[in-house]
């Protein structure tokens, strides 16, 4: 030990196997200059300093002010934490607050994970630190890039500040902010996150994964792609479940269908998507002021229901369906689809069909029960079963009304064109009475059951 005298006050010069106690803490090193005034030590050569028996502070120089208890830590730094481990060439380590500020490249290693960044924050006091700046982790679980990045060391949660894309196991996420809970597993992404995998793609301002629970849910612009199914589901709030796979959709929600060229698309206040369980079969429901809109077709009701083993739209609750000019009702009605295709359609009880041609002058056909079948999208044929009735309003060349034919029998048969009736046939007994169109009463120009619901249309 030697005393010198300088400027800045009296020195101790310590060489060789030095040790420095204060409080709980030790300062280890080869040489170290000790200020009596100022309470200053510049410590050299295998520097050590420790607080308690939880943190360990090694590198080859240490200035240490021993009234604010504050380090500042240069060259080959390494920080040790329980079984965490900071490497850096710069630190400064408040010893009060047990907090650690570096702004060189870093490199955290906790267990199997390592994390590196070019400046930071690390609070042992908490176990928390924070990195800024090219944060990339890997771990033998996922990967990740990051503006910012949060990890919380003993409740081992990983926190997203800022840009981030991570690869967890087959998923691909990028998302602006949420957290990654690796003991109770949980995760939550935010910020224009979306999660990518293998046959489907998630996306949404908030997505929250509850692997225990096997559930989840996305909210605020929320869209699940399955690209296996061709479909697309959107909502403000997105529940998802597995085993078995299903999803619920509500606020705002729509379900889009690929058929052909063509994609139908579903809303309604609640709809509901998954698979049937031990079955590769899949359905779709949809609740309350439900509207399918479709180029060829459009249906309004109150339930749909929808299943890929017999490929068929169930609609109930006041259906309504509109092709082109006409529109068809009845108790419940029916859509088959075939090689993605429109292919057949059913209508249950109180059949009706309508087209308005002009003013008050609507073209109807009602019967029991009504069946039809799609040719290219298109209604190309209608086939009316049980005391079928019709009222057709003839035109002239000019376009003018000269009578109206009302024909009533078992059955009836019309082929359409361009979704307009092209022919009539009727079968079992036809009764018909053909009148000029300004002889009838308005009740006379209407089929019992005549409604006109234009309003309730859907449009795209």
């Amino acid at each position: 030990m030697e005393f010198m005298e300088t400027p800045e006050g009296k020195m101790k010069i310590l060489t060789g196997n030095v040790a420095l106690r204060q409080g709980n803490s030790m300062l280890y090193c080869d040489k170290a200059d000790f200020n009596d005034e100022s309470n200053m030590v510049h410590a050299t050569g295998h520097v050590h300093l420790t607080k308690g028996d939880s943190v360990h502070l090694y590198c080859n120089i240490l200035d240490y002010n021993g009234d604010e208890k504050y380090a500042n830590a240069h060259q080959q730094v390494r920080l040790r934490q329980g079984k965490s481990t900071l490497y850096t060439e710069e630190l400064h380590y408040d010893l009060n607050q047990s907090i650690g500020r570096f702004n060189t490249p870093a490199r955290l290693v906790n267990d199997s994970t390592t994390l590196t960044s070019k400046r930071g924050v690390y609070n042992g006091a908490f176990g928390i630190a924070t990195f800024y700046q090219d944060v990339r982790l890997t771990d033998p679980h996922f990967k990740m890039q990051a503006d910012s990045f949060g990890v919380d060391i003993l409740r081992k949660i990983n926190y997203f500040i800022g840009l981030s894309k991570i690869d967890l196991d087959s998923q691909k996420i990028v998302c602006s902010g949420g957290y990654m809970d690796n003991v109770n597993k949980r995760t939550l992404f935010t910020k224009n996150a979306s999660v990518r995998s293998k046959g489907q793609f998630i996306s949404g301002d908030s997505i929250y994964f509850d692997q225990k629970q096997q559930s989840g849910l996305v909210t605020s612009n929320g869209l699940v792609y399955d690209s296996v199914q061709k479909l697309f589901i959107r909502g403000n709030e997105i529940h998802l479940w597995q085993n078995p796979s299903r999803m619920m959709a509500t606020q705002s929600s729509r379900i889009y269908v690929l058929l052909d060229k063509d994609t139908l698309q579903l809303r309604g206040d609640t709809l509901w998507a998954g698979n049937i369980p031990k079955t590769n079969d899949r359905y779709i429901t949809a609740y309350s002021h439900v509207q399918v809109w479709h180029p060829e077709l459009q249906v309004a009701c109150r339930r749909m229901d929808y299943f890929s083993s017999d490929s068929t739209f169930y609609f109930t609750g006041n259906p309504l369906m509109w092709a082109d000019s006409t529109q068809l009702s009845a108790d419940s009605i029916l859509l088959t689809t075939a090689n993605k295709k429109l292919d057949r359609l059913f209508l249950l009880q109180h059949a009706f069909m309508a087209s308005h041609v002009k003013s008050k002058f609507y073209q109807q056909l009602s019967g029991r029960k009504m069946d039809g079948i799609f040719s290219d999208n298109h209604l190309s044929l209608i086939n009316i079963f049980g005391n079928a009735l019709s009222i057709y309003h003839s035109q002239d060349e000019k376009g003018a009304f000269i009578g109206t034919n009302k024909a009533a029998c078992s059955s009836m048969r019309i082929n359409l064109e361009n979704n307009k009736v092209k022919q009539i046939r009727f079968f079992g007994q036809p009764e018909s009475v053909f009148s000029p169109s300004k002889r009838l009463s308005k009740e006379e120009l209407f089929l019992k059951g005549f409604t006109w619901q234009s309003a309730l249309r859907p449009t795209k």
